[in-house]
């Protein structure tokens, strides 16, 4: 392999690194929200249960 070839496969390889670093940048994002929403469903899931709802009362 000569010097040409193998800074190709090194600037590929730092392509792909660059690409899942973005990945899993997202993937942090995705659960940081996920996880709020979690939050919020688990905060009115307590809300309901101590309050309870009738039936013909709207939420």
């Amino acid at each position: 392999m000569n010097k040409t070839e193998l800074i190709n496969k090194i600037d590929k390889a730092m392509n792909r690194l660059d690409f899942l670093a973005e990945i899993m940048e997202g993937e942090k994002t995705l659960i940081t929200g996920l996880n709020t929403i979690c939050n919020i469903l688990f905060e009115i899931r307590g809300e309901v249960s101590l309050n309870g709802i009738k039936e013909d009362e709207n939420v």
